[in-house]
């Protein structure tokens, strides 16, 4: 089985600087079985379990290492890899064993007594007891979010998963649920539901998120397409639209009407996308396989798209398990930001758009506000406009900005990811 494989190539890509943890757990192609875009590929379930096990490893990275090279199991073992030895002895060591693994597991097991004593030796040295305070205390005292999820209306409504979860034993509460089996409707977007973290559910093993009747989506991921507000019948462009939930939610909003035309130019994602809104029930969505960029403003097919939703490539420094430290360096963040821009000037040049919507998961004003003033400054025909909801949404851009106060900032204070968002309208004459 690959799977361990699969894990130790993001942490390899992350060495690299190739892309933020979630980017690239998405665009990775679990395994070689069914090709780019197969069955394993595209589950969420899978993408789920590789996900959480890179993360754990990243939790335990010190520890790990140093386990590693204690043991000298690399020395020993030169076909295996730091970060491959890395996922392995995770599962042997913190996880309930190594799974499926083909040739690597028996390689590691006949280590694990050597690795155990190690790792009993790391914790004396260190004066550690149990194995939780092995991760560093800034790790464990990051902010664990709720768990929001959207209720598709393309495929059921409201009221219909209000009653589905109160008939499962869960109960609606006011405000922030704390409670394992409670629940509540979110302040701030309709048809979004949340739960706490420790809820008990399975939610990549739901059949309501397996059948798209609900769509796991963080609060600050469902703003974009809320602050766009895309009307019935209109014909929408999702610039940047692979996984595909802010795409759905734009249809959702639509009502299943209307066109919308979403692009994604890797190939791997743009088979996602259409997996993801195929799942979500949106048929008022065509999938184009290039780069926004190669969309010509001038072809016909596009002469009555009055809305564009934009949320380009970004340093993910708002997600936490996002890109960090040397990957947030000037020059990367100063690179993205020129695209950033690039990328919403050219949205501009779609002659029938009023309203474009332009949000980052980055808490970096290079990013953000500095972005926004750049497009401003370079086309005058269109302003930085008051958002025509969450209007009580307090956080709010940097007041040096004259658009300040129009655009939304999220921080993990706030029960979100790290966010930004704002909206672009065009000037009337």
């Amino acid at each position: 089985m690959a799977f361990y494989q699969d894990a130790a190539k993001v942490l390899d890509q992350l060495d690299l600087k190739q892309g933020s943890l979630k980017g690239l757990v998405l665009g990775h192609n679990l395994g070689q079985k069914g090709g780019p875009g197969g069955p394993r590929g595209n589950d969420p379930a899978n993408k789920k379990r590789l996900l959480a096990l890179v993360c754990e490893t990243l939790r335990y990275k010190a520890v790990l290492h140093e386990v590693i090279d204690q043991s000298r199991l690399l020395v020993d073992e030169k076909k295996l890899n730091r970060n491959l030895a890395a996922v392995l002895c995770h599962d042997l060591l913190f996880g309930k064993g190594i799974g499926a693994a083909g040739k690597w597991k028996p390689l590691i097991t006949k280590h694990q007594t050597r690795l155990r004593a190690e790792l009993v030796k790391y914790k004396v040295r260190h004066g550690i007891k149990n194995n939780a305070d092995l991760v560093p205390r800034e790790i464990r005292e990051m902010a664990v979010l709720p768990r929001y999820v959207r209720v598709n209306t393309n495929k059921t409504t409201l009221e219909a998963m209000i009653a589905h979860f109160t008939r499962s034993g869960f109960h609606q509460v006011e405000g922030m649920p704390a409670e394992k089996k409670a629940f509540a409707l979110d302040a701030h977007i309709p048809n979004l539901l949340v739960f706490s973290a420790s809820s008990g559910m399975d939610w990549f093993r739901s059949p309501l998120v397996a059948e798209g009747q609900l769509i796991l989506q963080d609060k600050a991921s469902c703003m974009p397409a809320y602050v766009l507000q895309p009307p019935p019948e209109a014909h929408v462009m999702d610039g940047c639209a692979a996984p595909g939930n802010k795409t759905s939610h734009a249809s959702a909003l639509m009502g299943n009407t209307g066109r919308i035309f979403a692009f994604d130019q890797d190939a791997r994602r743009c088979k996602t996308l259409e997996f993801m809104t195929q799942r979500a029930g949106c048929t008022n969505i065509t999938t184009h396989h290039q780069s926004f960029f190669d969309a010509d403003p001038q072809d016909p097919q596009y002469a009555q798209v009055t809305h564009i939703l934009l949320d380009p490539s970004c340093s993910g420094s708002g997600i936490h398990e996002g890109e960090g430290g040397a990957q947030d360096a000037a020059g990367r963040v100063a690179e993205l930001a020129t695209f950033q821009r690039d990328i919403l000037l050219h949205a501009m040049k779609f002659s029938a758009v009023t309203h474009i919507s332009y949000s980052t998961c980055s808490i970096h004003d290079a990013e953000n506000e500095d972005v926004v003033a750049a497009v401003l400054a370079a086309n005058a025909d269109f302003e930085c406009a008051p958002m025509p909801v969450l209007n009580d949404w307090s956080r709010r851009g940097h007041d040096r900005y004259p658009f300040g106060r129009h655009v939304v900032r999220c921080m993990p204070e706030d029960a979100t990811n790290g966010f930004f968002v704002a909206l672009f309208k065009r000037k009337t004459v």
